[in-house]
């Protein structure tokens, strides 16, 4: 997978929504989260997986702006 570089306010907003997510949406289960996807099977995924996606994207975004900013 491509790394994609996001500015602090995308970073910002995409934790936000995966939280959100996490609080609200992962409760609701599979019914009500179908028309959010564009593929099936429903990928499934817990409150710990969602802030370990989390930690992934920041750290990765950390990462490429370190090596575009030597």
């Amino acid at each position: 997978m491509a790394a994609v570089n996001l500015t602090a306010d995308e970073l910002a907003l995409i934790s936000a929504s995966l939280r959100y997510w996490r609080d609200e949406m992962a409760q609701a289960g599979h019914a009500n989260q179908q028309y959010y996807f564009d593929r099936a099977p429903i990928p499934s995924f817990d409150a710990k997986q969602i802030e370990s996606l989390i930690d992934r994207l920041q750290s990765s975004n950390e990462s490429s702006t370190r090596k575009e900013n030597p």
